[in-house]
């Protein structure tokens, strides 16, 4: 049966996500450790509670949430499905059941095409929109260069973000610095990420919103 604290501790596991996030420091991209699986996890947990979910599938979700960008440790091409062969021992030894270690395998699989997500579990869906709406200035790294690099300037402009689920609706609530980026910009660099997280809530039996600084933009 799964127990997401001994997960979130297990210290292979920690060491993991650190070492993830190094490498892809070292490729220059935002942040991708511990605080994105910390906050992943957590917008996956109020999306199941806004769409009264059960405690295990709260539980399987927050588990590939956390997990998900483990296999960055290899480099960000197919660091979905290598991220999964990876971590799957370890769930092992923690006792999940079958179906837990399928579902979380499979989210952490699928998590990353943004065009055409395959989307076949509850917990794929949620893992998707919960990554997917970490946009934020404290995933901007100190050497950034928001000027030249228009990832960082996105998130760095993104001073408060917000994702919500209630019976229906799936909402992403941005308050972005237009002095920083607009969003035009943002919709420009994250058109893909959108789809993907529309097709989830519409598995999920929701309509997808996104509003920046209080306007509804779809």
């Amino acid at each position: 049966m799964i127990q997401l604290d001994r997960i979130e501790n297990d210290p292979y596991i920690v060491e993991l996500l650190k070492a993830s996030d190094r490498q892809i420091a070292a490729l220059g991209y935002t942040e991708h450790g511990i605080r994105h699986a910390t906050v992943t996890c957590e917008a996956a947990r109020k999306i199941c509670s806004g769409l009264g979910l059960s405690q295990w599938e709260t539980d399987v979700a927050c588990a590939a949430s956390f997990l998900h960008d483990i296999g960055n440790l290899t480099g960000r091409e197919n660091h979905g499905p290598l991220g999964a062969t990876l971590v799957s021992p370890f769930l092992v030894q923690h006792g999940l059941l079958p179906e837990e270690l399928a579902r979380v395998i499979t989210a952490i699989s699928c998590h990353d095409d943004d065009e055409k997500p395959v989307i076949s579990t509850v917990t794929t869906a949620v893992t998707i929109i919960a990554d997917k709406s970490d946009v934020n200035r404290s995933r901007v790294r100190p050497t950034a260069d928001i000027k030249t690099d228009i990832h960082d300037r996105v998130n760095y402009a993104v001073l408060e973000s917000n994702v919500s689920a209630s019976k229906g609706k799936v909402l992403l609530s941005l308050r972005l610095d237009p002095q920083i980026a607009c969003t035009a910009d943002y919709l420009e660099i994250f058109a893909s990420r959108m789809q993907a997280m529309r097709k989830s809530a519409q598995f999920l039996g929701c309509e997808y919103e996104l509003e920046i600084n209080n306007v509804k933009i779809f």
